[in-house]
Protein backbone atom coordinates (compact mmCIF):
# COMPACT_ATOMS: atom_id res chain seq x y z
CA UNK A 1 0.00 0.00 0.00
CA UNK A 2 1.08 3.55 -0.67
CA UNK A 3 -0.20 6.32 1.60
CA UNK A 4 0.13 10.05 1.06
CA UNK A 5 -1.36 13.26 2.44
CA UNK A 6 -2.51 15.85 -0.11
CA UNK A 7 -5.20 18.38 -0.99
CA UNK A 8 -6.95 18.79 -4.30
CA UNK A 9 -6.32 22.49 -4.97
CA UNK A 10 -2.61 22.36 -4.16
CA UNK A 11 -0.58 24.43 -6.63
CA UNK A 12 2.64 22.41 -6.59
CA UNK A 13 3.69 19.30 -4.67
CA UNK A 14 0.37 17.40 -4.52
CA UNK A 15 -0.12 17.27 -8.30
CA UNK A 16 3.52 16.22 -8.61
CA UNK A 17 3.00 13.32 -6.18
CA UNK A 18 -0.16 12.16 -7.93
CA UNK A 19 1.42 12.51 -11.38
CA UNK A 20 4.38 10.41 -10.24
CA UNK A 21 2.01 7.82 -8.79
CA UNK A 22 0.19 7.65 -12.13
CA UNK A 23 3.49 7.13 -13.94
CA UNK A 24 4.52 4.45 -11.45
CA UNK A 25 1.28 2.58 -12.14
CA UNK A 26 1.98 2.73 -15.85
CA UNK A 27 5.45 1.26 -15.25
CA UNK A 28 3.98 -1.53 -13.14
CA UNK A 29 1.56 -2.71 -15.81
CA UNK A 30 -0.64 -5.57 -14.55
CA UNK A 31 1.13 -5.59 -11.16
CA UNK A 32 -0.43 -2.16 -10.50
CA UNK A 33 -3.74 -3.82 -9.64
CA UNK A 34 -2.09 -5.34 -6.54
CA UNK A 35 -1.00 -1.95 -5.20
CA UNK A 36 -3.47 0.05 -3.15
CA UNK A 37 -2.98 3.83 -3.10
CA UNK A 38 -4.62 5.96 -0.44
CA UNK A 39 -4.53 9.73 -0.14
CA UNK A 40 -5.68 11.45 3.04
CA UNK A 41 -6.85 15.05 2.81
CA UNK A 42 -4.96 17.77 4.67
CA UNK A 43 -7.72 20.27 3.88
CA UNK A 44 -10.95 19.22 5.57
CA UNK A 45 -12.73 22.43 4.54
CA UNK A 46 -11.59 22.57 0.91
CA UNK A 47 -11.58 18.94 -0.22
CA UNK A 48 -15.14 17.93 -1.07
CA UNK A 49 -16.53 14.91 -2.90
CA UNK A 50 -16.98 17.03 -6.05
CA UNK A 51 -13.51 18.62 -5.98
CA UNK A 52 -11.82 15.30 -5.22
CA UNK A 53 -13.68 13.61 -8.08
CA UNK A 54 -12.51 16.34 -10.47
CA UNK A 55 -8.93 16.15 -9.16
CA UNK A 56 -8.76 12.37 -9.59
CA UNK A 57 -10.20 12.62 -13.11
CA UNK A 58 -7.75 15.38 -14.07
CA UNK A 59 -4.83 13.20 -12.98
CA UNK A 60 -6.19 9.98 -14.50
CA UNK A 61 -6.41 8.36 -11.07
CA UNK A 62 -10.15 7.68 -10.88
CA UNK A 63 -10.52 4.13 -9.61
CA UNK A 64 -6.77 3.86 -9.02
CA UNK A 65 -6.53 5.82 -5.78
CA UNK A 66 -8.78 6.17 -2.76
CA UNK A 67 -8.94 9.76 -1.52
CA UNK A 68 -10.18 10.06 2.05
CA UNK A 69 -11.83 13.26 3.21
CA UNK A 70 -13.46 14.17 6.50
CA UNK A 71 -13.67 16.70 9.28
CA UNK A 72 -10.67 18.08 11.11
CA UNK A 73 -11.52 15.88 14.12
CA UNK A 74 -11.62 12.79 11.89
CA UNK A 75 -8.42 13.54 9.96
CA UNK A 76 -6.17 15.01 12.66
CA UNK A 77 -5.52 11.68 14.46
CA UNK A 78 -4.39 10.14 11.14
CA UNK A 79 -2.08 13.10 10.49
CA UNK A 80 -0.67 12.74 13.99
CA UNK A 81 -0.15 8.97 13.63
CA UNK A 82 2.07 9.56 10.57
CA UNK A 83 3.81 12.69 11.85
CA UNK A 84 2.16 14.89 9.23
CA UNK A 85 2.33 18.59 10.01
CA UNK A 86 -0.55 20.66 8.62
CA UNK A 87 -0.10 24.43 8.61
CA UNK A 88 -3.58 25.82 8.07
CA UNK A 89 -6.32 26.94 10.34
CA UNK A 90 -8.83 24.18 11.01
CA UNK A 91 -11.54 26.86 11.29
CA UNK A 92 -11.34 28.21 7.75
CA UNK A 93 -10.31 27.12 4.31
CA UNK A 94 -6.90 28.41 3.34
CA UNK A 95 -5.85 29.17 -0.22
CA UNK A 96 -2.76 27.05 0.36
CA UNK A 97 -2.12 24.46 3.02
CA UNK A 98 1.40 23.83 4.17
CA UNK A 99 1.89 20.18 5.00
CA UNK A 100 4.33 17.31 5.17
CA UNK A 101 4.40 15.65 1.75
CA UNK A 102 5.80 12.17 2.02
CA UNK A 103 4.67 8.93 0.45
CA UNK A 104 4.65 5.94 2.78
CA UNK A 105 5.21 2.41 1.48
CA UNK A 106 3.31 0.16 3.87
CA UNK A 107 3.42 -3.62 3.96
CA UNK A 108 0.40 -5.89 4.08
CA UNK A 109 1.08 -6.25 7.80
CA UNK A 110 0.80 -2.50 8.35
CA UNK A 111 4.49 -1.71 8.81
CA UNK A 112 6.00 1.32 7.14
CA UNK A 113 8.73 -0.19 4.98
CA UNK A 114 9.88 2.93 3.13
CA UNK A 115 9.21 6.67 3.15
CA UNK A 116 9.60 8.42 -0.19
CA UNK A 117 10.24 12.15 -0.61
CA UNK A 118 7.62 14.15 -2.54
CA UNK A 119 9.94 14.22 -5.57
CA UNK A 120 10.21 10.42 -5.76
CA UNK A 121 11.04 8.76 -9.05
CA UNK A 122 8.17 6.54 -10.32
CA UNK A 123 10.78 3.83 -10.97
CA UNK A 124 11.30 3.55 -7.20
CA UNK A 125 7.66 2.54 -6.76
CA UNK A 126 7.90 0.13 -9.68
CA UNK A 127 10.94 -1.44 -7.99
CA UNK A 128 9.44 -1.61 -4.48
CA UNK A 129 5.82 -2.62 -5.30
CA UNK A 130 6.53 -6.36 -5.44
CA UNK A 131 8.31 -6.12 -2.09
CA UNK A 132 5.41 -4.22 -0.52
CA UNK A 133 2.96 -6.82 -1.85
CA UNK A 134 4.84 -9.75 -0.28
CA UNK A 135 5.23 -8.54 3.31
Amino acid sequence: MLLTFIYDHCPDVCPLIVGNLHNALLKLGPVASKLQIIAVSVDPKGDTPATVKAFLAAHEMTGRMEYLIGTFNELEPVWRAYGVQVEASPDKREQTVGHSAFLYGITGHGSVLVVYPPTFDPAWIAHDAPILATY
